[in-house]
């Protein structure tokens, strides 16, 4: 905390110096390192990834702005997974509608984090267990255009001939 709170400070009171974008990248750092499991709380997560956002947008010419685009995608992703398993939690509770909350808010919040194919096959299911057959259609139907290689794509096919 004291060393993300000391960079912050640099930051802000020098937005212009030349070793900005360092300060931003040991701001990210200093959050990363305080990073729990997924299945808890993620504001540090959340602390990094605006950091390294930070550095991405506002030093273009900094010689850590490769590893920050890096990070940036590395924290999207573990966010993603993180709505994942609450939303995985709320769907083993049969609890579809929160469930479908969650997934829907991954795919737009989390479009690039590599899990779309999973969250569409899910939405299917939730839509499925509520009895929304078109939805669930659709769901499905996406997953196979879109992600034909998923490991998910079989199942939603397999899903759409039963519908």
């Amino acid at each position: 905390d004291d060393a993300a709170s000391y960079y912050t400070n640099f930051s802000a009171m020098h937005p212009r110096h030349p070793m900005g974008g360092y300060a931003l990248f040991q701001k990210g750092m200093s959050h990363l390192k305080e990073i729990l499991s997924f299945d808890r709380d993620q504001t540090s997560t959340k602390k990094a990834l605006f950091a390294f956002e930070d550095l991405v947008a506002g030093y273009p010419g900094s010689v850590y702005r490769d590893k920050a685009r890096e990070m940036v995608v590395f924290l999207k992703q573990r966010l993603a997974e993180r709505e994942f398993y609450i939303a995985n939690f709320y769907f083993n509770g049969d609890k579809y509608k929160g469930a479908l909350v969650r997934f829907r808010d991954i795919l737009k919040n989390f479009p690039d984090a590599g899990i779309s194919d999973k969250t569409l096959y899910y939405i299917g299911e939730s839509y499925s267990k509520l009895g929304e057959k078109r939805l669930a259609k659709e769901a499905y139907t996406t997953l196979v255009t879109n992600f034909p290689e998923s490991p998910f794509a079989g199942d939603a096919k397999g899903r759409l001939r039963e519908i």
